[in-house]
């Protein structure tokens, strides 16, 4: 019977770098149109709605090493701990989204 290779760590890595140049686009778009539809409740919702989007990659890794954490910690090197800190800094640029889309929304 085979052995069963455990998933690499690194699987989900172009999501979170698409999530973060997503979010460097956004920032820039928001530099220069800080108003972007001229009403505060959708810039807001939209501001949540993408905070949510960016949140959403780090947590679903997350919870995939919730649910298989013997094959996802069996290949921890120095690259799934760079994998690690990738997932954090998207986390966290997602939160920062969120929370300014939340305090927009209800100013």
């Amino acid at each position: 019977m085979r052995r069963r290779r455990p998933p690499r760590v690194e699987s989900g890595a172009g999501a979170l770098w698409t999530a973060l140049a997503l979010s460097a686009v956004a920032v820039v778009v928001l530099a220069f149109v800080p108003d972007l539809t001229g009403d505060s409740l959708i810039d807001g919702g939209l501001g949540v709605l993408f905070g949510l989007f960016v949140c959403s990659h780090p947590a679903a890794n997350a919870i995939d090493l919730l649910f298989h954490p013997d094959e996802r910690l069996a290949s921890v090197s120095l690259v799934g701990v760079a994998w690690f800190g990738l997932n954090l800094l998207v986390l966290a640029v997602g939160c920062l989204f969120l929370f300014a889309g939340a305090s927009r929304l209800v100013s």
